[in-house]
């Protein structure tokens, strides 16, 4: 089995062990961080990466939200989809979007699950406009388990983020937020 099947099943079994109880404190938290309010995606193109089955995209006004997940299909049968979001039932290496079509890309605790995650970051640049932001969150971890495929410290995230340009970051010990723009 690979590693990131592997990861993929687990993230499957947290979420139906878990259940969705504290989606609402996570994205309080994701708000807060990058100091989000209603109007911050008023009338933009939002694609929310690796989402799960409640991300932050559920609680934001955008002009158009999209779901990137590679377990989009499982989590359906465990939670209703909302019908005013499109969802791309893949993985993120290959992001089935027009290029450069979107104004914000949201990265939140994903890319140390994905299997091939410069390929991720090459294909958000991709389909983010010039200009476009992506609002990236990562725990900087020591080891790697089997949830997590990569591990991150400050050198490494900002070496897959070389080609943005910050305009605003956040770094303690255990985290890396940022709002990086194409």
């Amino acid at each position: 089995m690979n590693g990131w099947k592997d990861a993929q099943k687990h993230e499957l079994k947290w979420w139906k062990t878990i259940g969705t109880d504290n989606y609402e404190e996570d994205n309080d938290f994701y708000k807060d961080l990058f100091k989000i309010t209603g109007k911050t995606f008023k009338g933009k193109k939002v694609v929310e990466i690796g989402a799960g089955p409640y991300g932050l995209i559920r609680s934001v006004v955008a002009k158009e939200k999209t779901i990137v997940e590679p377990l989009g299909k499982e989590y359906e049968k465990l939670y209703h989809r909302d019908n005013n979001i499109h969802y791309i039932d893949q993985k993120a290496e290959s992001i089935d979007l027009q290029n450069e079509t979107i104004d914000i890309v949201l990265l939140l605790n994903v890319i140390n699950h994905c299997e091939r995650p410069g390929k991720v970051i090459n294909e958000i640049k991709r389909i983010l406009i010039k200009g476009g932001l992506l609002y990236f969150f990562t725990p900087l971890h020591k080891n790697v388990d089997n949830k997590h495929l990569y591990n991150y410290n400050f050198e490494s995230i900002t070496f897959l983020l070389k080609d943005f340009k910050f305009t605003k970051a956040t770094v303690t010990r255990k985290i890396f937020g940022g709002i990086v723009e194409k």
